[in-house]
């Protein structure tokens, strides 16, 4: 008897030291596939599972007329043992489905199912019946589904969707066929195999529909230096209608952070995600995340903490720029002996006078908020960013005050503009409305538009007495209401002012909607002031902005339809924009061969007005891609096209020509597309996927087809369509083994040491946290030491590779002793965790070991630093015998990925915390 899952259910695994984890086969597999292919085979990766932990093998086939729909999942679990089973949950005639499952734990890898056969055979065909039905296996949709005749014994034309749900598995499966029996009832009662939970909905689905969400409720209590932090949920088929809510609090004080994240269904309006820092220390910080979402299931998909929670470059840690001073044996700029890359990390080096033309980074943010002016002054702080040579830093502040109500706005980041000294500017004093701004340029250091409060602007208007004139009070970005609250005007206001302040620039698009007091009439709020900083700003007071915001339809779609069939017609969902944004309606359609995909988006907009627009990026032979958009503020649902009509031609009669092409539009991929034969004037082949990006739209499509000419220039240069962004890729695609392949999980983090032995003895080298790469990517570890004689820097990077990497690993040396030692290790590796180095010894192991020369005559300042200057920390040394000269030189680090573009703090021993 296995006592194992007993003992994991009383919870006692961990006083069993003798009982090892497993190891079972892992991988999720989903495919259509042509009922001819059976038996199928695949292999899958492997993993190590927890104590207690089980391993699952399950497979599930659908059988539909010539195409099978097959789903594979294995790996850990910890559900309790099941001996292989294998299940009819329908037989046919037309619809059948047969599933395999087995829980084992008598041995590693005892999931071994490799192969169809295991499920053994399908129902044998019988002869045709009378009945016909369409016929779909598909995750798009079954558009122009094609007609099968139904085996004799099928009554009813099955339409519906499968629901399939558990470890990364998330799929809705539409299927149309042949069935003997009416209603909704293809798994026959069935809501579960192993750890795949299953549902079906049939029918027509109009109005909203049920989204699955992810779902948890998790409050804890962390060191920081625990930071980042990864989870993974549970999840729930919400109601009709309902979104799906994440939220996550963070509270750090000292070395402590409190974290509070709540997911799930909810009723409230959809929200972009938005974080808020609400106060950034010294002392407590708290950051929070709200996000609110209905375009897709498991849209609230927010899985660390890494975007949330990023130390200020001020702060004493990692920083990418270092000044080393030191002895070497030859001349010249050239400590790195001409290398620019060192696995994920870019170098350079600069050893002129530090009075030229620099690259400086600066602080780099944005932030729009309404506020109560009892909360004033706000503090803040921001990200940072480095620039182009030449250009400054910049700081632009606004405060809007109206009654007990402030709008804040700031904008840090480069700029070209020249310097000026911080300057305030008092736009309007009141009595009533009250506006003052800050701007600031500077050169003289990094980081030098460091304002980080409202202080130096705010100062508390006198109290004066009441007046005899009322206003309406508004201070929104949603618009006022026709009922807004009035208030009493102080003295000396004479006019009520009504008009939308518009602002854009520094990386900010916003419309405010003002209602208040003013001591003039007009509309005039900014005093003429037109720019403040890079902030275009805008006020319009004219009658129809006394109304609420647009009403705008609102959706999206996209469809997948026969060329010759006629214009069909859609309905569209409402939404309330914000003030000042129109209506937009878009329109996409590309033409390839017989098939013809639509992509509507409608919705909100800043941008502009425009009439309707009809424009053709690519007219034939073979593809061609055409295009409708329009932007209006005429009225309430302004944007109201609800056909494909403007853009819909009958087919016209080609000539064929001699060159055949695959033929595929979809977004699956394209194994085995049918050949076409090109129009007369075809010239090659085009074979690439299209990447639409736009809300509601995130779709990448796979397209095959006939052109005029080569290249990857489908859209002739497009690269917007509308509010949509548009991409193509002609590079290598994945087959689908590839595709089902797992990504690679490595070891992720950042070790930064000073010492004075580094050189000599090895020091431990570990990353507490693991990360998810993207597919293609590798893992990645590099280790770069600096050895200046008194004090070395140590510093490593393990991750993820950028595309491209391939499996290898090498030593570089770059400037040898005699003198300064700069050296490097890089591994990049294809397997999980395998960037697993545990300690300096993988650089130092391979490092020569010179005697050492006595000294010589030259003397050299020595120095390695952080962010800081040589100057304060120069030791001067006596070289060995064989340098000529002395190095004084800047290094600039920058990595691909976020580690290096994070500044952690320096504890005083010089080791970082990551």
């Amino acid at each position: 008897m296995n006592l194992m899952p007993v003992l994991t259910l009383l919870g006692v695994t961990t006083l069993l030291p003798g009982v090892p984890a497993l190891r079972c086969q892992s991988g999720k597999i989903e495919a259509v596939r042509n009922a001819s292919e059976l038996p199928l085979k695949w292999n899958t990766d492997k993993e190590t599972c927890e104590v207690g932990d089980g391993c699952q093998d399950l497979v599930m086939l659908l059988e539909n007329g010539p195409q099978i729909n097959l789903l594979i999942s294995k790996g850990c679990v910890k559900i309790e043992d099941q001996e292989p089973q294998v299940t009819w949950l329908r037989t046919g005639p037309g619809l059948s489905i047969v599933s395999y499952i087995r829980v084992c734990r008598h041995s590693d890898f005892c999931n071994d199912v490799s192969s169809t056969k295991v499920l053994g055979d399908l129902p044998t065909p019988t002869v045709p019946g009378t009945l016909s039905c369409p016929l779909c296996l598909s995750e798009d949709g079954c558009e122009n589904a094609p007609m099968q005749v139904c085996p004799a014994g099928s009554t009813h034309c099955y339409n519906g969707v499968l629901r399939l749900r558990g470890d990364n598995i998330i799929t809705n499966l539409k299927v149309q066929g042949c069935m003997p029996q009416p209603d909704c009832n293809l798994l026959n009662g069935t809501k579960a195999i192993g750890t795949l939970d299953m549902s079906e909905k049939c029918g027509l689905q109009l109005g909203p529909q049920a989204l699955d969400c992810n779902s948890v409720a998790l409050d804890t209590l962390r060191n920081v230096s625990e930071l980042h932090l990864s989870w993974t949920t549970g999840w729930k088929t919400c109601e009709a209608g309902q979104g799906c809510l994440e939220t996550l609090m963070l509270i750090q004080n000292g070395q402590e952070f409190h974290m509070v994240l709540s997911k799930g269904c909810t009723s409230a309006a959809n929200r972009e995600a938005q974080i808020t820092r609400h106060r950034t220390g010294p002392g407590i910080s708290i950051i929070t995340y709200v996000h609110v979402c209905r375009h897709r299931d498991f849209c609230n998909d927010l899985s660390t903490t890494e975007n949330l929670w990023t130390p200020s470059p001020d702060t004493g840690g990692i920083t990418t720029n270092l000044r080393v001073q030191g002895c070497m044996p030859e001349s010249g700029c050239n400590l790195f002996d001409g290398t620019k890359v060192i696995g994920p990390i870019r170098v350079s080096e600069d050893c002129g006078p530090q009075s030229g033309a620099q690259a400086l980074e600066c602080r780099s943010g944005q932030v729009d908020a309404l506020r109560k002016v009892s909360s004033l002054p706000l503090d803040w702080t921001t990200g940072w960013e480095t620039c182009k040579i030449g250009e400054g830093c910049q700081e632009t502040v606004l405060l809007i005050v109206n009654g007990p109500n402030v709008n804040l706005v700031f904008t840090k980041g480069c700029t070209a503009d020249e310097d000026h000294k911080p300057r305030i500017t008092r736009h309007r004093t009141g009595p009533g409305v009250s506006i003052i701004s800050y701007t600031h340029v500077c050169r003289h250091w990094d980081f030098c538009n460091d304002l980080s409060s409202t202080h130096p602007l705010w100062i508390p208007p006198p109290v004066t007495g009441p007046g005899s004139l009322r206003c309406p009070l508004c201070l929104s970005k949603d618009g006022c209401s026709k009922n807004a609250p009035e208030q009493v005007c102080p003295a000396g206001s004479l006019h009520c002012y009504n008009g939308v302040l518009s602002l854009r620039g520094g990386g900010l698009i916003s419309y405010l909607k003002v209602q208040g007091c003013m001591s003039q009439p007009g509309c005039d709020l900014l005093n003429g002031t037109q720019t403040i900083g890079p902030i275009d700003v805008r006020e319009d007071c004219g009658p129809q902005l006394a109304e609420e915001a647009l009403k705008c339809q609102y959706g999206a779609l996209e469809i997948t339809r026969n060329v010759s069939q006629p214009p069909f017609h859609w309905t569209a969902g409402q939404t309330t924009c914000g003030v000042g944004e129109g209506c937009q309606d878009t329109l996409m359609m590309i033409e390839n061969g017989e098939m013809v995909r639509w992509i509507v988006t409608k919705g909100c907009t800043t941008a502009e007005d425009q009439e309707a627009k009809v424009t053709e990026h690519r007219k034939g032979p073979g593809l061609s891609v055409t295009s409708y958009t329009r932007v209006c503020r005429l009225g309430d649902l302004c944007n109201y096209l609800s056909t494909t009509a403007p853009l819909w031609t009958p087919p016209s009669v080609t000539v064929p020509g001699t060159l055949r092409c695959p033929l595929c539009l979809s977004k699956d991929c394209c194994e085995n597309a049918p050949m076409q034969v090109c129009p007369a004037g075809s010239t090659h082949c085009y074979n690439g996927d299209v990447r639409l990006r736009r809300g509601e739209i995130i779709s990448n499509l796979r397209v095959q087809g006939c052109i005029s000419q080569p290249d990857c220039n489908l859209l002739n240069g497009t690269q917007t369509v509308g509010p949509m962004v548009v991409l193509e890729d002609c590079g290598p695609q994945l087959d689908s083994q590839q595709m089902n392949k797992s990504a690679l999980t490595c070891y992720k983090g950042v070790m930064i040491k000073f010492g004075s032995s580094f050189a000599k003895e090895a020091v431990e080298w570990s990353a507490l946290s693991t990360k998810v790469c993207e597919p293609k990517e590798l893992c990645q570890e590099t280790l770069l030491l600096i050895d200046v004689g008194p004090r070395t820097l140590l510093l490593g990077s393990k991750g993820c590779s950028g595309r491209g990497a391939e499996d290898n690993s090498g030593i570089s040396i770059y400037s040898r002793p005699p003198g300064m030692l700069v050296a490097s290790y890089t591994r990049f590796c294809s397997s999980n965790l395998c960037n697993e180095a545990s300690s300096s010894s993988v650089l130092l192991n391979s490092l020569p070991r010179p005697n050492v020369p006595p000294p010589g005559d030259l003397q050299c300042p020595v120095c390695v630093e952080l962010f800081a200057s040589c100057f304060q920390s120069t030791n001067f040394v006596t070289c060995p015998q064989g340098t000529t000269r002395c190095y004084k030189g800047d290094l600039v680090l920058q990595g691909d990925s976020e580690i290096f573009l994070k500044t952690p703090c320096l504890t005083e021993n010089g080791l970082a915390s990551v």
